[in-house]
């Protein structure tokens, strides 16, 4: 009875455990196949009632927390493991200020200033209207002149103090076959000129005239007039014509250093021929040659207007004048200045050339021709020398030195400087330019440019005999002397 009383006990025990592990949700001892989904749901934790989920958080603490919080590391990758993506949330975007109706919103670096005035408003600009030239240009019987070069020049400020206006070639054009020209969009000026120029007429200028903004001058006429004309032939040494030779043509002008003012110049054609037009009533000067082994042609010509004249040239072969300096002992003298020079009244104008001699005295003018030719060297501790020379000639000049003294005022008695003397040279003879010489406070003097020949040296002091003495001054020679003075014996 008691064994029947324990085993039915231990069999309610039983049934009680079984009924408790079915109420507490265990699972049954054979476990069941589960979806990931369950499995996911098992591995988060249980919220219990009263805690705060990550989601009822303040946002503020949980921004702050995540700013500071240092970027997790990524855990290795395991073998066997479901693979579960970590997605981070967005960052909380700061609160918008509140925006009335109608305001714009600007971003801070382009807010201006509460005190800022208001900007200026930009001036208009208005351009300053452009003028225009227009004319005509005829000859003498009013016909139109095709071809005419005409300038238009305005006088423009400089910048410099000095210079505070200048000429300035606004534009150049040609008259077409109507004989017209025209400027268009110029700027105003306050002085503006016309000038024009043909090959055969005489070169035009008009008189000055204000150019004022927008301003239409037409139908402006120029008169060209016909010019003088030389046509000339240039010929060679041997007679041959002179192709490719340079010509030039020179005006007389007057109240000038120069009195030549060159205006034209050509070439001559493959047949030495050439031709200058359009002169006025002048006299010219018309050259040519210089190169090629030809000297310098010049040539004096009265032009008068509608006057054709025909000139031929024949160059002549260069010719020079050459030789040696040296003094009167033999020895080059180096760096002298030799000079040719003669008159051509019927130039009107005067033949220079020069040359300096090199470290053997030798010396080349050339461009010269047939004539002589007044010669003259000069050189520093040198007498000047002139002497005619022919062209061609080959010469030795001499030069001679200047002499040289020099000396001091002592007095016999105690041989010390005498203050206060006095020298005077004079030469002897009829050679002229005597010198009085200023001794020093110690007595000394001198004189370096004396032309060899004799001299009287006469020196005089307070409290001392006068004295005198016979010099002869070569060429060349530096003379030293000690004058020596006497006291008077007293009486």
């Amino acid at each position: 009875m008691q064994k029947n009383t324990s085993s039915t006990i231990i069999s309610v025990v039983l049934l009680a455990l079984l009924v408790w592990a079915l109420s507490s949700g265990k699972e049954d001892v054979k476990p069941r196949k589960k979806s990931d989904a369950t499995q996911l749901a098992r591995k988060a934790p249980l919220v219990q009632e009263g805690e705060i989920t990550p989601l009822e958080k303040p946002p503020e603490k949980e921004e702050l927390k995540a700013a500071n919080k240092p970027p997790a590391k990524e855990a290795p990758e395991e073998h066997g493991k479901d693979l579960v993506t970590k997605v981070s949330p967005a960052p909380a975007a700061p609160p918008l200020a509140q925006q009335t109706p109608g305001e714009k919103t600007e971003p801070p670096g382009n807010r201006p200033p509460e005190n800022r005035p208001p900007p200026a408003p930009v001036p208009e600009i208005i351009p300053v209207p452009k003028a225009s030239v227009k004319g005509i240009v005829t000859d003498d019987e009013d016909k139109p002149i095709v071809g005419v070069e005409v300038s238009l020049q305005a006088i423009v400020k400089s910048g410099r103090k000095k210079i505070k206006q200048r000429i300035k070639v606004v534009s150049s054009v040609l008259t077409d076959s109507r004989g017209a020209f025209e400027f268009l969009d110029i700027e105003p000026s306050p002085s503006a000129e016309l000038l024009a120029y043909h090959l055969d007429y005489i070169e035009f200028q008009g008189k000055p005239f204000e150019l004022g903004a927008g301003n239409e001058l037409e139908n402006l006429s120029i008169r060209l007039s016909k010019g003088g004309r030389i046509d000339i032939s240039v010929l060679g040494p041997d007679g041959s014509p002179r192709a490719e030779e340079d010509l030039s043509i020179w005006r007389s002008v007057d109240d000038r250093k120069h009195p030549w003012e060159k205006i034209k110049t050509r070439k001559a054609d493959s047949e030495g021929k050439s031709f200058f037009a359009g002169l006025s009533n002048n006299t010219y000067s018309l050259r040519a040659g210089g190169n090629r082994g030809t000297r310098h042609y010049t040539r004096l010509l009265r032009v008068t207007v509608n006057q054709a004249l025909e000139q031929v040239i024949q160059l002549e072969p260069e010719k020079i004048i050459s030789g040696t300096v040296r003094n009167i002992r033999g020895e080059p003298v180096e760096g002298s200045l030799v000079k040719s020079f003669r008159t051509r009244p019927e130039l009107g104008q005067d033949e220079k050339s020069s040359n300096r001699t090199n470290a053997d005295g030798q010396f080349s003018i050339g461009q010269l021709g047939d004539g002589k030719y007044l010669v003259t060297v000069q050189a520093k501790g040198y007498l000047r020398h002139s002497r005619m020379i022919n062209a061609g000639e080959e010469v030795t000049l001499i030069l001679r030195q200047y002499g040289r003294i020099s000396g001091q005022v002592v007095s016999l008695a105690s041989g010390k400087t005498i203050t206060g003397s006095r020298v005077q040279l004079d030469p002897i003879g009829a050679q002229k330019g005597g010198q009085g010489l200023q001794p020093s406070t110690e007595g000394r003097f001198k004189s370096n440019s004396l032309l060899p020949g004799n001299y009287l040296l006469k020196v005089t002091a307070p409290g001392h005999t006068p004295a005198s003495l016979d010099l002869e001054v070569k060429d060349g020679q530096n003379l030293e002397l000690i004058i020596e003075l006497e006291i008077p014996s007293p009486m």
